[in-house]
């Protein structure tokens, strides 16, 4: 598929609807099914063959590169990407304590998070409607408030998480 998204990339045509970032995202797909079959073995180890290159590159890459990439560079951010992905992988199983059973709670909600994130931030939206006497038709804007305000995207994260998870648990005592 990389192979694929890379001669596609050079192609002077192009079809409709087809793009390099349909190949590398099955790339990725199916590079994870791969992996997904393959008993991983982490060690310490990981963390220089993964962590320390995938750190520098992505320093001076981090704001030219998607996956929407082209050509030549198609291999080294596939590479790298999947780098990222095993030392995040190296992190959640060296990980140990309440975060990691926080984020093991989180994960096996994903789906219910997922459902619900949205209508969290609705309920965000019209707090800050409310507190800072916006338009009320700021609240069809999607995600969330387009108004730039440093802090509010922790506010969103924590409403999009917490609130799901919080009516998951409410949801369980009432059973």
């Amino acid at each position: 598929m990389l192979t694929v998204a890379y001669l596609y990339s050079l192609a002077p045509f192009k079809l409709p609807k087809l793009e390099t970032k349909t190949f590398m995202a099955t790339a990725f797909f199916l590079s994870g099914y791969v992996l997904s079959k393959q008993e991983q073995k982490f060690s310490n180890r990981w963390i220089m063959v993964c962590f320390v290159p995938l750190l520098i590159c992505s320093l001076f890459l981090s704001h030219t590169w998607s996956i929407d990439i082209q050509g030549g560079w198609i291999f080294p951010y596939y590479l790298l990407a999947i780098m990222g992905i095993l030392g995040t992988f190296h992190c959640a199983f060296t990980m140990r304590g309440r975060l990691a059973a926080f984020l093991d709670y989180v994960g096996k909600h994903t789906l219910q998070i997922l459902t619900f994130h949205f209508l969290a931030f609705k309920l965000v939206s019209v707090i800050r409607i409310y507190v800072y006497d916006y338009d009320w038709d700021k609240l069809s804007q999607f995600p969330v408030i387009g108004e730039i305000n440093a802090i509010f995207w922790v506010v969103y994260v924590i409403a999009g998480v917490g609130l799901p998870l919080l009516g998951i648990e409410l949801s369980k005592k009432k059973r």
